[in-house]
């Protein structure tokens, strides 16, 4: 068992590094291989990069959120921190992006969204390399967190957050 990196709260670099691997990378493998099943579903196959791609990219991570959850009861503890390193990634890409736009002839509002989902023939590969990552902890975290509350809820023995 690896040695605690934040004193008695039991998280672990192991862990931590694992699990962020696990949120970070596994969705975004899985939306990378089925992407062609996915273009193949709509009328205009450059359009992939809409909703469904974060259905898929979520659902992924929610699914190993609860594996995660159900085999290693303490790992909460560290995988609700996933978030931060990819926000943290996706947060100075965002804002270098509003640094080099002029603010009059694009809104904040208007930039988030192109950040977002750039169009059918926007760079959809800055989308799929920062905000999936960043979507996908941030669902894993969340799903994590409630997974364990659920278990507990049945077991409990077990202690709280």
């Amino acid at each position: 068992m690896s040695k605690p990196i934040l004193g008695k709260t039991g998280i672990s670099a192991a862990s931590f590094l694992t699990q962020q691997c696990i949120a970070g990378f596994i969705p975004l493998l899985v939306f990378l291989v089925s992407s062609p099943l996915l273009s193949s579903l709509f009328v205009d196959p450059e359009d992939s990069s809409n909703g469904v791609s974060y259905i898929v990219v979520g659902g992924v991570a929610l699914l190993l959120a609860f594996f995660v959850a159900h085999f290693f009861g303490g790992a909460h503890q560290s995988g609700r921190w996933v978030w931060i390193l990819p926000g943290c990634v996706w947060l100075i890409f965002f804002m270098d992006e509003i640094i080099d736009s002029p603010a009059s002839t694009h809104p904040l509002g208007t930039q988030f969204r192109k950040f977002l989902y750039p169009g059918p023939k926007g760079p959809f590969g800055d989308v799929v390399l920062l905000t999936f990552p960043f979507f996908s902890s941030a669902c894993y975290s969340i799903a994590i967190v409630l997974f364990s509350k659920m278990s507990r809820s049945h077991n409990p023995r077990q202690h709280p957050i």
